[in-house]
């Protein structure tokens, strides 16, 4: 859900296609639905998570299946355009899960343990080795 909560992002996968999703959250009552729910991740991109930076960026993991260049972390402005490769140097593998928060780094999980980027490469969290997976900030 978005920092202003007004919007979703997920993921949605179909055989060997997986894309983000953008919609509206419409709140009528004690009722609660999505709307206009948009792909907004290119073709050939296998996307595996995503999450809100702040109101308008995303950040997401998968690979491009047409280039090939492996397992990355995407970032992405809501809208789709954008699309810009964050890197996977330093990750000892494929990074499965993502959370960002505005003004602190992004933090991705790998089969086992933590990552967050600095610069143009990831480090273990807290300068050490970070077990753990699926990442999350508490705002």
């Amino acid at each position: 859900i978005s920092p202003d909560g007004g919007r979703v992002a997920l993921v949605l996968a179909t055989g060997d296609s997986s894309q983000i999703y953008v919609g509206t959250i419409v709140r009528n009552g004690g009722q609660v639905s999505v709307n206009n729910l948009l792909p907004i991740s290119p073709q050939g991109v296998y996307v595996t998570d995503v999450a809100w930076n702040d109101q308008f960026k995303l950040f997401a993991t998968g690979h491009d299946t047409i280039i090939g260049d492996g397992d990355q972390v995407y970032e992405v402005q809501c809208d789709g355009s954008d699309w810009t490769p964050r890197g996977h140097e330093g990750l000892p593998g494929a990074p499965t899960s993502v959370t960002a928060a505005s003004g602190a780094q992004v933090v991705v999980s790998t089969s086992s343990s933590i990552y967050e980027q600095q610069g143009v490469s990831w480090h273990a969290l807290l300068n050490g080795e970070s077990l753990g997976t699926n990442p999350v900030y508490l705002e």
